[in-house]
């Protein structure tokens, strides 16, 4: 039987004895129906640590946590992608998030484009709690043991014109005169750029070049923007990062 993995933010040590947040106690024991002494996998996202734990119920709403030992683990790929994303509609979303941790990005910023969904500030924060639990649920299935970044409704040029940029800059556009494959990233900080349905503006590439930006193709078919981020760094992950030893 698969051990259950769960993400406590909290530090964790081996011996202490913490209680579960009452939706964790929740879904572990009315959702996946654990009983008393059933072992856990715990993670708190800020190391390459995870613990081995026991659940203790004390009802059918509480529950902790005795930590009995930890193990060093490495599931990061050398890469530290960051996927800049134009935002789409709210399921493209979840989809480009869990899809994302899964292949292992380090980042992940959602900005607002020229031909992007259209979405409120009141609206993103609405859902930044949702979307960071997309996060954590599949970092929790997929293994690993640090959370990406989310950073969310930065314009173009917000983003453009950030500090600390790798040198390493590509946005996937289907006119571009290099490809993903021939670009040679000159440091392990990637940053992939993917435009909403329809893409970036002309406008928005320009700026994009004028800021650092390489404009990249991805082969000779047009991608939806769920998949177009998903199949870049798959490729990114096959050349340059721990795909490659496969």
């Amino acid at each position: 039987m698969r051990i259950p993995r769960v993400y406590l933010d909290a530090p964790l040590r081996a011996g202490e004895t913490l209680a579960l947040p009452k939706p964790q106690a929740h879904h572990l024991i009315n959702v996946l129906r654990l009983k008393n002494g059933a072992p856990l996998r715990l993670f708190n996202g800020q190391n390459d640590a995870e613990y081995l734990a026991t659940l203790n119920i004390a009802s059918r709403r509480h529950a902790s946590i005795t930590v009995t030992e930890s193990e060093t683990i490495q599931r990061e790929t050398p890469l530290r992608i960051e996927l800049v994303q134009a935002i789409a509609t709210n399921d493209k979303i979840d989809l480009i998030l869990q899809k994302s941790v899964e292949l292992g990005v380090a980042a992940i910023t959602l900005i607002h484009s020229q031909r992007s969904v259209r979405a409120s500030p009141e609206k993103i924060r609405k859902r930044l709690t949702h979307w960071r639990q997309v996060i954590i649920s599949a970092t929790e299935q997929c293994g690993r043991t640090r959370l990406a970044r989310l950073e969310t409704a930065q314009s173009v040029d917000e983003k453009l014109t950030a500090p600390n940029q790798p040198a390493a800059r590509y946005l996937l556009a289907p006119a571009a005169g290099t490809s993903l494959a021939t670009a040679a990233p000159k440091d392990q900080r990637i940053q992939i750029w993917v435009g909403p349905e329809g893409g970036f503006s002309p406008e928005e590439i320009r700026k994009a070049e004028n800021h650092g930006v390489q404009p990249v193709r991805f082969g000779p078919r047009t991608l939806r923007t769920e998949t177009a981020g998903m199949a870049a760094i798959t490729a990114l992950q096959a050349l340059h990062g721990d795909l490659v030893k496969l």
